[in-house]
């Protein structure tokens, strides 16, 4: 995405969430501010970009370009 308010490029879908609140939830609606809320909110939000998001996403591919299985 570009920001058309800060010019920032970014294409990366973590690093744009985490500009995005940073940027614009100064009122930390959609955050946490204090601890240990807002480490444990980090904590599953790099599990998801480190571990269920490319398991989904390899999953997702197999299913639709993957050879057929006795299942399909």
């Amino acid at each position: 995405i570009k920001d058309p308010n800060t010019g920032i490029v970014l294409w990366e879908s973590c690093a744009i969430i985490r500009y995005l609140v940073e940027q614009y939830d100064k009122s930390n609606t959609l955050t946490y501010a204090t601890s240990p809320e807002k480490y444990l909110l980090d904590q599953w939000f790099f599990f998801q970009a480190s571990g269920q998001g490319p398991y989904y996403g390899q999953a997702g591919w197999y299913v639709r370009n993957g050879p057929p299985t006795p299942l399909q």
